[in-house]
Protein backbone atom coordinates (compact mmCIF):
# COMPACT_ATOMS: atom_id res chain seq x y z
CA UNK A 1 0.00 0.00 0.00
CA UNK A 2 1.61 3.61 -0.87
CA UNK A 3 0.93 6.06 1.45
CA UNK A 4 0.99 9.81 0.48
CA UNK A 5 -0.05 12.96 2.93
CA UNK A 6 -0.62 16.27 1.64
CA UNK A 7 0.57 18.42 4.85
CA UNK A 8 -0.59 21.33 2.42
CA UNK A 9 -4.27 20.15 2.24
CA UNK A 10 -4.76 17.85 5.14
CA UNK A 11 -5.86 15.07 3.11
CA UNK A 12 -4.43 11.36 3.04
CA UNK A 13 -4.62 9.45 -0.32
CA UNK A 14 -3.35 5.88 -0.52
CA UNK A 15 -3.93 3.18 -2.74
CA UNK A 16 -6.27 0.42 -1.70
CA UNK A 17 -4.72 -3.15 -2.50
CA UNK A 18 -7.33 -3.96 -4.89
CA UNK A 19 -6.03 -0.79 -7.13
CA UNK A 20 -7.74 2.14 -6.57
CA UNK A 21 -6.86 5.68 -4.09
CA UNK A 22 -8.90 6.25 -1.06
CA UNK A 23 -8.56 10.26 -0.60
CA UNK A 24 -9.45 11.46 3.05
CA UNK A 25 -9.62 14.05 5.09
CA UNK A 26 -6.53 14.18 7.65
CA UNK A 27 -8.80 14.86 10.27
CA UNK A 28 -12.46 13.07 10.09
CA UNK A 29 -14.76 15.22 11.68
CA UNK A 30 -16.96 12.50 13.21
CA UNK A 31 -20.06 12.76 15.18
CA UNK A 32 -20.71 10.65 18.13
CA UNK A 33 -24.11 8.84 18.34
CA UNK A 34 -24.50 9.96 22.09
CA UNK A 35 -24.15 13.34 23.20
CA UNK A 36 -20.82 12.99 25.61
CA UNK A 37 -22.12 15.28 28.39
CA UNK A 38 -25.93 13.66 28.76
CA UNK A 39 -25.25 10.67 26.27
CA UNK A 40 -28.85 10.89 24.56
CA UNK A 41 -28.83 10.40 20.92
CA UNK A 42 -27.51 12.85 18.38
CA UNK A 43 -30.50 13.35 16.24
CA UNK A 44 -30.61 16.20 13.63
CA UNK A 45 -28.89 18.63 12.20
CA UNK A 46 -28.78 21.27 15.20
CA UNK A 47 -27.09 18.69 17.33
CA UNK A 48 -24.24 18.58 14.41
CA UNK A 49 -24.23 22.28 14.68
CA UNK A 50 -23.70 22.06 18.59
CA UNK A 51 -21.35 19.19 18.22
CA UNK A 52 -19.13 21.29 15.80
CA UNK A 53 -18.97 24.32 17.91
CA UNK A 54 -18.78 22.84 21.76
CA UNK A 55 -18.71 19.18 21.51
CA UNK A 56 -22.27 18.45 22.86
CA UNK A 57 -26.09 18.21 21.55
CA UNK A 58 -27.80 20.93 21.31
CA UNK A 59 -29.76 20.78 24.08
CA UNK A 60 -26.89 20.53 26.47
CA UNK A 61 -25.31 23.60 24.18
CA UNK A 62 -29.07 25.86 25.66
CA UNK A 63 -28.54 24.02 29.40
CA UNK A 64 -25.02 24.15 30.24
CA UNK A 65 -23.18 25.78 27.27
CA UNK A 66 -24.68 29.55 26.62
CA UNK A 67 -25.13 30.26 30.26
CA UNK A 68 -21.96 29.42 30.96
CA UNK A 69 -19.78 29.97 27.81
CA UNK A 70 -16.39 31.68 29.37
CA UNK A 71 -16.44 28.54 31.77
CA UNK A 72 -17.41 25.70 29.21
CA UNK A 73 -14.38 27.13 27.24
CA UNK A 74 -12.04 26.66 30.04
CA UNK A 75 -13.18 22.91 30.05
CA UNK A 76 -15.37 23.14 32.91
CA UNK A 77 -18.81 20.71 32.81
CA UNK A 78 -21.30 20.18 34.48
CA UNK A 79 -21.48 17.23 37.28
CA UNK A 80 -22.91 14.34 36.30
CA UNK A 81 -25.89 14.42 38.87
CA UNK A 82 -26.85 17.92 37.62
CA UNK A 83 -26.86 16.13 33.92
CA UNK A 84 -28.99 13.43 34.98
CA UNK A 85 -31.39 15.72 36.96
CA UNK A 86 -32.02 17.91 34.05
CA UNK A 87 -32.65 14.49 31.70
CA UNK A 88 -35.15 13.35 34.17
CA UNK A 89 -36.88 16.80 34.09
CA UNK A 90 -36.89 16.77 30.18
CA UNK A 91 -37.90 13.29 29.90
CA UNK A 92 -40.88 14.15 32.07
CA UNK A 93 -42.10 17.18 30.06
CA UNK A 94 -42.30 15.15 27.16
CA UNK A 95 -44.02 12.70 28.99
CA UNK A 96 -46.53 15.12 30.39
CA UNK A 97 -47.16 16.86 26.97
CA UNK A 98 -48.61 13.27 25.90
CA UNK A 99 -50.66 13.20 28.85
CA UNK A 100 -52.50 16.25 27.86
Amino acid sequence: MTNNINNENEIITYMHSDGFYVIRPKQLNIIPIECPICTRMMSDADDAAAYRKHECCHDCMISWVEPNLEKWNSGCRPLQSDVVAKRVDLTSRIIDQFLI
